[in-house]
């Protein structure tokens, strides 16, 4: 078994992400108190990926070719922190909390592909 590399292992790590987010989706139909667990798995695995994400960038910025996209991901991890909050606030809102949902799937294959770029 070969050594994974960063990059190999927050792609993972995003696949993890999205794995549970799809849970929460699937169970908000089944069953409301199972699709909060998966919801507040989502939101820890997310502050931790983005926190080592953020280590990683700091420590191998010199390497990093677009100190822009760098901003770029950061300001994002703020973005998408915000879109749980909303989700959170909005369980009770199926509506508005489905069209949050929506854009943080949306938001996360765009933050996945922005990553790629940077590697």
């Amino acid at each position: 078994m070969g050594k994974e590399g960063i990059s190999e292992i927050i792609l993972k790590e995003h696949s993890n992400i999205r794995y549970i987010l799809g849970e929460f989706r699937l169970y908000l139909d089944r069953d409301a108190e199972e699709a909060k667990g998966f919801l507040k798995q989502f939101k820890e695995k997310e502050i931790n990926h983005e926190f080592i994400e953020e280590k990683l960038i700091f420590i191998f910025k010199e390497k990093v070719r677009k100190l822009q996209i760098i901003k770029k991901l950061i300001e994002q991890h703020s973005q998408v922190m915000e879109l749980i909050k909303k989700i959170e606030a909005n369980l009770g809102d199926e509506e508005e909390m489905i069209e949050d949902l929506d854009k943080l799937q949306m938001f996360l294959k765009e933050h996945e592909t922005l990553e790629e770029r940077k590697s």
